[in-house]
């Protein structure tokens, strides 16, 4: 599974068999805000969303960003993945 960022859509995608998965993204100030992941229905439980969580938050790791993780499944991954728990933004309030 190749995860590909799509600057212009603001996602983080993988495509197959013209399908398309996706965790939303939005620059908010210096915090790169992860809104939404969407996976379908065929797909699920494969992996997917993880592999979207992961290459978001590395390249938000790799680009000195803190996250804002709105999405609750991004939350709760980044819940259970100690490594990432630095990347959130101290003042991170779920709504």
């Amino acid at each position: 599974m190749q995860v590909h960022r799509n600057e212009q859509a603001q996602s983080f995608e993988i495509t197959r068999d013209g399908e398309r998965a996706a965790l939303d993204y939005e620059m908010q100030g210096p915090d790169l805000a992860l809104t939404h992941t969407y996976v379908p229905d065929a797909w699920r439980g494969q992996g997917v969303a993880q592999k979207l969580a992961e290459a978001a938050l590395n390249y938000a790791r790799e680009n000195n960003f803190k996250v804002l993780p709105y999405c609750p499944f991004v939350r709760k991954f980044i819940e259970r993945h100690e490594a990432y728990q630095d990347l959130v933004n101290p003042s991170f309030r779920p709504s």
